[in-house]
């Protein structure tokens, strides 16, 4: 499941053009990337609008970067000989391109104790405990 629509990344967020089956497979495999920084399938039921916006936003930075830099992971510098390439200003962090990974914080993806306990929300988790049991 794509956390952002073709729809949203067109006329909401803006992204670099390709056709409409490109930026959709794009979408699914940036969707994919979040899951994975999350370490397990998003939940998004308890999320608010708030929330669910950046993760949609950070899903289109993510599809965008695999636009406009295609799919490869060139990470660093490489050199043999006289040849030397460089991965150009496209940097990943963790898999996930810089734009799509800030978005991805500020809609809490990447913070363990979402990832496993995706109900909870962001306010709930700065008020103080981090699991359940435990008390401001």
């Amino acid at each position: 499941m794509a956390y952002a629509t073709l729809e949203y990344y067109k006329n909401t967020y803006g992204g670099a053009s390709a056709s409409d089956a490109i930026i959709t497979s794009k979408l699914a495999r940036a969707s994919d990337d979040l899951d994975m920084l999350a370490v397990v399938a998003i939940d998004t039921s308890g999320m608010g609008a708030d929330q669910l916006d950046l993760l949609a936003k950070a899903t289109c930075a993510q599809a965008e970067g695999y636009v406009q830099n295609g799919d490869a992971d060139i990470v660093g510098n490489v050199s043999l000989g006289a040849f030397s390439m460089s991965g150009g200003s496209a940097k990943k962090t963790s898999g996930i391109f810089a734009r799509a990974y800030r978005f991805a914080i500020l809609a809490g993806i990447g913070n363990r104790s979402v990832g496993a306990l995706p109900h909870r929300n962001l306010q709930e988790l700065n008020s103080g405990g981090v699991f359940p049991e435990e008390t401001a």
